[in-house]
């Protein structure tokens, strides 16, 4: 009976640790769950904020040749107009204007040829990005500061050398 009696105890005192283990590892492990939910929602957001103003600063970068990259305002928006070179085996060639611009919540961009006189319809532009505020400013002759949902990063642009930043209002 002694022996059954320490037995019994025995079982009594592993089935304890053994529930106080199990606790403990799943209080460890809805911690760590929450942690981690955390952590991705965070990466989320950051990557949301940061992935629209890489994208403009990489297509500015791309354009980044002597007055081919322009600050606008359209129908009392700011536009940013880079212009491209283009060219094909027909001996066809000219310039590509491309519009980038927030307009109805989304980061869009417009493309247009050079021998298309009128200014984009800012609606028909592709959206890209949910964006809630977007803005341009020349900060110098050479460094450009783009504005993006209160988050901003300035392009040092090389080609501009000294040329006047140019602004304009486009009706």
């Amino acid at each position: 009976m002694n022996k059954n009696n320490h037995n019994s105890i025995n079982f009594a005192v592993s089935m304890m640790l053994f529930t106080v283990f199990a606790l403990f590892l799943t209080l460890v492990l809805l911690t760590g769950a929450s942690s981690f939910r955390k952590v991705s929602e965070k990466a989320e957001e950051r990557f949301t904020e940061r992935t629209p103003l890489l994208y403009v600063t990489q297509k500015v970068r791309a354009a980044d040749r002597s007055d081919s990259v322009r600050i606008a305002e359209i129908d009392n928006i700011p536009v940013l107009i880079l212009t491209k070179p283009y060219g094909d085996d027909f001996g066809n060639s000219g310039e590509i204007y491309v519009y980038i611009y927030e307009h109805d919540g989304f980061l869009k961009e417009f493309y247009a040829f050079d021998f298309d006189d009128s200014l984009p319809r800012l609606e028909i532009g592709e959206a890209l990005f949910p964006v809630e505020s977007m803005d341009f400013e020349w900060v110098t002759e050479s460094l450009l500061k783009i504005t993006i949902n209160e988050n901003s990063i300035y392009i040092n642009l090389s080609s501009r050398g000294f040329a006047p930043p140019q602004t304009e209002v486009l009706l």
